[in-house]
């Protein structure tokens, strides 16, 4: 259980810094305070506390992924809309006949 929390723990706080732009201070602030349960209770050597830490842990990392996910999408979103904006502001060209 020890070995699943470092690995939850350092790949949590990877995605957290790459997607640091993409989160709330809301969603870090708790994440960050996730890690920090999740390694006190690995330092305790408490199993049951550590259970119940990894269990937020993984719920705090979905709803990042969650939160990533949404603003990728939304990004996504705006740069088609400005395409289609685009194309539709040329002028067409009238056919030689």
């Amino acid at each position: 259980m020890k070995n699943e929390g470092e690995s939850l723990m350092y790949n949590t706080e990877k995605q957290l810094k790459e997607n640091d732009g993409k989160l709330s201070q809301d969603i870090k602030d708790k994440i960050r305070a996730d890690i920090s349960t999740v390694n006190e209770a690995i330092s305790a050597g408490n199993n049951e506390n550590l259970k119940n830490a990894l269990e937020k842990l993984r719920n705090s990392a979905m709803e990042m992924g969650r939160s990533i996910y949404q603003s990728s999408s939304g990004q996504q979103d705006q740069s088609q809309g400005q395409s289609t904006e685009q194309k539709q502001e040329e002028p067409k060209q009238e056919e030689k006949k």
